[in-house]
């Protein structure tokens, strides 16, 4: 398969597939109620209560739908900043209101619990033009951020919305202050993290740039992860040197591309032979474990909001087994089963009716959905008259210590060990792609 076709192939299979999950257990932390009140769910005004439910209007950036939220998001104030690390997931990445209801919450986290890091599930490369975006405004910064994803799913108008609302939200903040935005995926769509760290090369090694350019192209996926490998070797070896002609920071970065294109080619090896799942649990999800770690060390105690697919964020699931026969967890879990555990939250989004964007072959289609009515998502469109409402997976009001199916993934796991809250959105609409 041409090397083109196969990455518009590859996009399509991991927006659809997102990762392979395997047994869930029931253990997980809860949400404590933050608040209570006498109304029902139902009712048209937001109900502060973990328990019950805070219902709100639908996922919108407008300022009466923000001065819902925040009520919304005030039931769990007291989970919201006791815990440092956020994944806020989503079931599809092919609905409109999801990345509007992420905008809505780091809004939220960031005015009332000091909140200043994102990181989507992309690349660091490309999320690193719409950082830039975000301290300048240069429109060519945001343009460029959507290098990788033409055509695919990350390139809607709800995220170019999205890094839009994150840079009307920086500049509200206090001056000397701004929001950041990163990715944490390996290069899978490997355009920009290629010519970034051959940036790099052309810095600190200009006589080896084509050598080192050649080596990373080309349709020999397994080599190009190999010459992926030895960069990284050479920046390694070679560290004193190139710090004191570039920077520390500058050095590490050119590290960070390497191995996201040497597990990206890695994984798309896999992919082209026909096995999506090792390759995925061999380098992509290990390869996002990294990088989130990598993001946590170097912010140090500040509060980071993770955006990705329900299955990446949950707590206890594994994803696939790797090359080696082992288990591998999904990141979420990982950080669950480490020392972070006790400041890691997740809010996955859950919808009910409505029209999704879907891959289909190599084209994108508006598919209708409806909940099975045993799903958490059926149970909810049944448990509230509410446009949205967020809800803990501790509540009693709904049996989330069952095992209960999953609409779209065709598995069935216990929410309460796997996710804190969901976020339910009744009606769905359809992403739309940027022209």
């Amino acid at each position: 398969m041409h090397p083109a076709e196969l990455m518009r192939a590859l996009t399509f299979a991991l927006l659809l597939a997102a990762c392979d999950g395997g047994p869930l257990d029931d253990d997980a932390g809860l949400l404590s109620d933050a608040g209570s009140t006498d109304a029902g769910p139902s009712d048209a005004g937001c109900v502060a209560s973990a328990d019950e439910g805070a219902a709100l209007p639908a996922p919108s950036l407008d300022p009466e739908a923000q001065r819902s939220a925040t009520c919304a998001f005030d039931a769990m104030g007291e989970a919201l900043s006791s815990h440092r690390v956020i994944c806020a997931g989503e079931e599809d990445h092919g609905v409109s209101e999801s990345r509007i209801a992420d905008a809505m919450l780091a809004r939220y986290l960031a005015l009332e619990h000091g909140l200043r890091w994102v990181a989507i599930e992309g690349t660091e490369a490309s999320a690193a033009r719409w950082d830039r975006y975000l301290e300048t405004g240069d429109e060519a910064e945001l343009e460029a951020g959507f290098g990788d994803s033409a055509g695919s799913l990350g390139d809607t108008t709800e995220a170019e919305d999205f890094v839009r609302a994150l840079r009307a939200l920086s500049m509200e903040l206090p001056p000397g202050e701004r929001m950041h935005v990163t990715g944490f995926d390996v290069a899978v769509q490997f355009g920009g993290t290629r010519e970034s760290v051959l940036a790099y090369v052309a810095e600190v090694e200009p006589s080896e740039l084509d050598t080192w350019r050649a080596a990373l192209r080309g349709s020999d996926w397994a080599a190009m992860g190999a010459s992926a490998q030895a960069l990284h070797d050479q920046l390694e070896e070679r560290r004193e040197a190139y710090v004191a002609s570039s920077s520390e920071e500058d050095w590490a970065r050119a590290g960070r591309d390497a191995l996201n294109l040497r597990d990206g080619f890695l994984f798309i090896d896999y992919y082209a032979r026909g096995d999506f799942s090792t390759g995925n649990a061999t380098h992509r999800e290990p390869g996002m474990v990294r990088n989130i770690e990598d993001l946590l060390t170097r912010t140090g105690d500040a509060s980071v909001l993770l955006i990705a697919h329900n299955l990446h964020c949950a707590r206890d699931t594994i994803i696939g087994v790797d090359a080696a026969g082992e288990d591998a967890p999904s990141f979420g879990t990982h950080l669950a089963r480490s020392a972070r555990g006790d400041d890691y939250l997740v809010i996955a989004k859950l919808f009910g009716t409505g029209e999704r964007l879907l891959p289909q072959g190599r084209s994108l289609v508006v598919s209708p959905f409806e909940p099975q009515p045993e799903s958490p998502e059926g149970q909810l469109s049944t448990y509230t008259d509410a446009p949205a409402l967020l809800i803990s997976t501790g509540s009693d009001a709904l049996p989330f210590g069952d095992t209960l199916p999953s609409t779209l993934r065709g598995r069935r796991y216990v929410p309460r060990a796997q996710y804190d809250a969901f976020l339910f959105v009744r009606d769905a609409t359809a992403v739309t792609l940027r022209e």
